[in-house]
């Protein structure tokens, strides 16, 4: 439908026995993502926005479009309280998938497959508080086997707490989490994991304390082998020495952490990779208990979790303190000034005029990956969140990047060669590490602006000959055009049209430009420089030319869509909705569509993007030929099976 109205108010004068302070509204309703109807009662606020308030109920019951086979239910029932959730809820989601086995004497022999998620919460305030049930039934006939179960999961005030026990039963496989949260949610004493990774049984043992994770084994649950396992020595001594007091440098941090542990480990570090497929177990778990609640987004993103582990939180000196603040500074300056000329169209076209700019070149590519690979340790600093990490921890391996020289690799007349540059400031240990980093920036910076100056007067000296600098200033001129263009299609354009044009400047502003441009930065003599650069040119006039075409393509879309939908009206609830008109032609219209479009994202002949729009435009003129056409003959022809091939025959293309 192009318009959905989420809310569609029903007042009732007399409130059919309602407090006079509320209302009832029955209607189209959107919960989590989905749309179907509900029922609820709700009151206007002090500033006159809604409020829900008081019972609530959602179903919704949704046939597969294209398996009529395929049968999706979903059912809420619950109490608002002012806009948040209060008391008992209870969700209910179902899955029915009918299997034709025969037709005998002209009935129909077949069989149900079902499954059915439900999970009974309590809430109070908006948070879940109480006992939580969640179980999972798979159903063949009337046969019911138990698919996951977690019972007795208890929450206080949106944090879990106490006894935990999930088990899933999964391929013949028995999966569970069985363990303990202390009374504010952190992580306690030995969690037993059991779980299925690349189609072994596996057996995870963890033991916690307060939050910190102490050791991990895993073992093959079939042979009864160890798989590999760790201890957390450093985290074990911490806390001895903190729970003997004195002034250390560290303590345990008053914040709750996500449930997976981490104290200062980079990120390819064993601890962490060890922690991996236990907490994807676990998160499994989490997504499933709280999959309609609040802290889960429709798209299954975690905003916040219920149960935490501990760090510890280091002291920073005032120098240290400062750095935090001077190296996102000096980092974003040296990045910037990197990638100007990462990005500088001349030095790419001219890096194979001599030995220098083949290496500034080269060296540019190098350093901007040098500042991708610390700027995880820089958001670390930026955050502030670095003060909870154990740097020894973090450099136990050495820092790649800080190294006493950088060997810079490039190609010159067909030869690849190395160059090495020796660094004054480079790791040495964890002790000095961010003023180390801070002083590697710097001298970053200082090598980028000498090596700059001196691509600066190269790239001048070369520009000599006045056809090939005119050339260039075109090619750069017209190109800067061309992005501020798409940049202004970009801001106009919103949804599907957004995501195109950003994949469409991808492929023929990145790509195909891109691979026009190698062939320039190849070509050596004067004729098949100018006709190189000036079919870059030419690629930029098709590029001006073409697009507006395909912005006109969006909006035939969109008419289709409005022309392609009737309006019904619904004598319960007397109102009035639209309802696709000729579903399956047009079902298979947007499958060929997007066949097209995606044709056009992957053409590498810019010449031929005039035919892909070609294809579009007759296709959509076909579909305003068949708008009020007789089309159950083509529609029977599609069937249910969508390929190209199928459609285009159909559809006469």
């Amino acid at each position: 439908m192009r318009t959905i109205c989420i809310l569609y108010f029903v007042f009732f004068s007399s409130f059919i026995g309602f407090s006079q302070d509320k209302s009832l509204f029955d209607g189209l309703y959107e919960f989590k993502g989905r749309r179907g109807h509900a029922t609820f009662e709700f009151s206007e606020g002090v500033d006159g926005e809604i409020l829900l308030d008081g019972f609530f109920s959602f179903d919704r019951k949704e046939l597969d479009s294209l398996d009529q086979t395929l049968l999706t239910k979903f059912q809420v029932r619950g109490t608002y309280t002012e806009n948040l959730k209060s008391g008992s809820w209870h969700y209910d989601q179902e899955r029915h998938k009918v299997i034709l086995e025969d037709v005998v004497d002209f009935k129909l022999i077949s069989k149900l497959e079902s499954d059915d998620l439900e999970i009974k919460a309590s809430y109070q305030d908006g948070k879940p508080h109480g006992e939580w049930q969640l179980v999972k039934n798979i159903f063949n006939g009337n046969k019911a086997d138990i698919r996951a179960l977690a019972e007795g999961i208890h929450f206080e005030e949106g944090v879990m707490k106490g006894n935990v026990s999930y088990r899933n039963f999964l391929n013949g496989y028995t999966q569970f989490i069985r363990g303990k949260l202390d009374s504010n949610g952190f992580l306690e004493g030995e969690w037993s994991l059991v779980y299925v990774q690349d189609s072994r049984l596996v057996s995870e043992v963890r033991n916690y304390e307060n939050g910190f994770l102490l050791g991990l084994v895993k073992r093959d649950l079939e042979n009864g082998e160890v798989i590999d396992e760790v201890i957390f020595f450093t985290t074990i001594r911490k806390l001895s020495e903190v729970n003997e007091g004195g002034n250390l440098g560290y303590r345990v941090s008053d914040k709750a952490f996500p449930p997976y542990y981490n104290d200062g480990f980079s990120p390819d570090a064993k601890e962490l990779q060890l922690q991996e497929a236990g907490n994807n177990f676990m998160r499994a778990f989490f997504l499933d208990l709280l999959r309609f609640d609040d802290s889960v987004t429709d798209d299954g993103e975690i905003m916040r979790y219920p149960f935490f582990t501990r760090r510890f939180e280091y002291e920073l000196s005032e120098e240290e303190r400062n750095l935090l603040v001077e190296i996102p500074l000096l980092f974003d300056q040296v990045r910037d000034s990197v990638k100007r000329f990462t990005e500088m169209n001349s030095l790419d076209l001219n890096r194979s005029k001599s030995d220098s700019l083949a290496f500034s070149h080269a060296y540019f590519g190098q350093a901007s990956e040098r500042l991708d690979a610390i700027h995880h340790l820089v958001d670390l600093i930026s955050t502030g969140e670095i003060r909870y990490f154990d740097l020894g921890n973090y450099t136990e391996s050495g820092v790649e990047i800080l190294k006493e020289a950088d060997a810079v690799t490039y190609v010159y007349q067909d030869d690849t060669l190395s160059k090495s540059i020796s660094r004054e400031h480079f790791f040495v240990d964890a002790t000095n590490l961010l003023a180390t980093l801070r002083d590697y920036l710097l001298e970053e910076l200082e090598i980028v602006e000498d090596l700059g100056g001196f691509v600066t007067k190269e790239l001048y000296a070369i520009a000599v000959n006045s056809q090939l600098v005119a050339l260039e200033t075109s090619i750069v001129s017209r190109k800067a055009e061309m992005d501020t263009l798409f940049v202004n299609y970009h801001a106009m354009a919103e949804g599907e049209e957004e995501a195109f044009c950003r994949a469409f400047v991808g492929q023929f502003m990145g790509n195909v430009y891109e691979s026009l441009n190698e062939e320039y930065a190849s070509r050596v003599d004067f004729e098949s420089k100018m006709d190189a650069g000036t079919i870059i040119l030419d690629l930029f006039d098709e590029l001006e030319k073409r697009y507006p075409m395909i912005t006109t393509l969006f909006k035939r879309d969109g008419v289709l869509d409005e022309v392609y939908m009737e309006e019904t009206f619904n004598p319960f609830t007397y109102s009035r909705y639209d309802v696709r008109a000729k579903e399956r032609l047009f079902l298979a219209y947007r499958y060929l569509y997007k066949q097209y479009q995606e044709d056009l994202l992957q053409e590498p002949d810019y010449t031929r993007i005039k035919d892909h729009i070609g294809k579009i435009e007759k296709l959509q003129d076909r579909m305003y030929e068949l708008r009020d056409q007789d089309s159950r003959a083509i529609e029977r022809r599609l069937g249910t099976r969508q390929t190209v091939s199928r459609i285009e025959s159909a559809l006469d293309l």
